[in-house]
């Protein structure tokens, strides 16, 4: 996730525009954290990085530790997929 900062997200600027022929990127992140939620957004954290998503059909809970799926569009990121790992294993929500 350290690459996920201002730099990254020019390079990323590039690529555009998204749209049909040409799907905006999905990023994993492996080994985060939710550290907080507000109305829709979620910020994951992962060490001292962390990032903020758009969180529509999901319902992560604070503290939950996992990888996920985040597509950015530009500035906007959106949380696509959170598979939570615990001692039990791992689920997806």
């Amino acid at each position: 996730m350290a690459t996920a900062e201002k730099h990254f997200d020019e390079q990323l600027a590039l690529l555009e525009p998204f749209g049909e022929g040409n799907p905006a990127p999905v990023l994993l992140l492996r080994g985060v954290e939710v550290a907080s939620l507000r109305n829709r957004w979620v910020r994951i954290r992962q060490s001292r990085f962390s990032l903020d998503a758009l969180c529509w059909d999901l319902a992560p809970q604070v503290g939950m530790r996992g990888s996920c799926l985040v597509e950015s569009c530009g500035k906007r990121r959106v949380l696509k997929c959170f598979r939570e790992t615990d001692q039990r294993g791992s689920r997806a929500i």
